[in-house]
C-alpha cells in the first residue's frame, strides 16, 4: 500500500512533511530531517524526497560522494586518490 504524504513550505528551505501519525521537519540546504536519515546515512529519507521533488530537483543530486557510481568504480578498481571516509557519519551516533 502506498504511503501518503502532506507538504508544507516553511521559510526558505524548510518544508514540514506529514505521513500517518508523524510530521518530519526537513531542511533541504542543511541536508537534514528530524527522522535523522538524512543527515546520518547522508541519502535522502522519505520526507527528503518529497521535499526534493517538490523543487523539482534530483534526489540522486542529494547523496553523499560516497555512494556515487564514479567513486565506487574507482575505489573497486584502486584509482581513486581522494580523501575518502569509510562510510556515512554513523559511528558517533551508535
Amino acid at each position: 500500500m502506498a504511503r501518503k504524504f502532506k507538504l508544507e513550505k516553511g521559510p526558505l528551505t524548510l518544508y514540514t512533511v506529514f505521513s500517518d501519525a508523524k510530521k518530519c521537519v526537513v531542511d533541504l540546504k542543511a541536508r537534514t530531517c528530524i527522522c535523522n536519515w538524512f543527515q546520518t546515512m547522508e541519502l535522502p529519507c522519505e520526507h527528503a524526497i518529497i521535499a526534493i521533488v517538490d523543487v523539482s530537483l534530483d534526489p540522486c543530486g542529494c547523496c553523499a560522494e560516497y555512494y556515487s557510481k564514479d567513486i565506487y568504480i574507482q575505489r573497486r578498481l584502486g584509482t581513486y586518490r581522494g580523501k575518502m571516509r569509510l562510510g556515512p557519519r554513523v559511528a558517533h551516533q551508535w
